[in-house]
């Protein structure tokens, strides 16, 4: 019996020149795909910050609906003067304890809206440490926003404070005022009103922070 012979071509080999014009190939695909991924990722991150945009407002709104004002922030000293740089508040400041106040705290107004963001817990603990005195933060204790009882809260980055695409927007040891304490930040601010911007060292900050006065 004769035996049939294998055919040689059944097992060529890739050449050289064959596996250079995959790889080419392969190359640009990739080159074409990649940019749409990367479309398709920023879109979701912008997705994902406008939801948290919308559920912010959604909480700014029920938040007036209940307390008949919008959000506030608190500063950490008084300031009680018109646009002339007059005084027209009450000795110490209307939000001065001797007159009513809770204190100059430093509290920001994402405070406000906790409890519509789900974060009554939090809430809860703000009213209770974060009030009565005035703002000052020190590396072993502090008052308002500053307290010690409230580090763990100030320096917790919630989701809804950051915006994905915005990379600046994670605690910071850097914020004016914290004596180099972790404290979050976030990437959406509020409207300071008829204050003035002091420029330090030639540069405004950029970052706001988010429990604090300035956020």
């Amino acid at each position: 019996m004769v035996k049939n012979s294998p055919n040689p071509s059944s097992h060529k080999a890739f050449t050289l020149v064959e596996l250079l014009v995959v790889i080419a190939i392969i190359g640009i695909l990739v080159a074409l795909l990649l940019p749409a991924v990367q479309a398709a990722h920023e879109a979701a991150r912008r997705m994902n910050c406008s939801n948290n945009l919308k559920n912010i407002g959604l909480a700014i709104l029920n938040f007036e609906g209940s307390s008949e004002h919008l959000p506030t922030s608190i500063s950490q000293w008084p300031e009680d003067r018109d646009i002339d740089g007059n005084w027209i508040g009450p000795d110490g400041g209307i939000m001065s304890t001797k007159n009513g106040g809770p204190g100059y705290t430093g509290k920001g107004w994402i405070v406000d809206i906790l409890p519509q963001m789900e974060q009554q817990a939090m809430h809860e603990r703000i009213k209770e440490f974060g009030v009565g005195r005035d703002f000052r933060a020190v590396t072993k204790g502090g008052y308002g926003m500053g307290s010690g009882k409230l580090r763990d809260l100030v320096a917790n980055q919630l989701d809804f404070l950051s915006c994905p695409s915005d990379d600046s927007a994670q605690p910071s040891d850097e914020m004016w005022y914290w004596a180099n304490i972790l404290v979050a930040t976030t990437s959406y601010k509020g409207v300071i009103g008829d204050s003035a911007i002091w420029v330090r060292s030639g540069a405004i900050a950029t970052r706001s922070i988010s429990f604090f006065s300035i956020g």
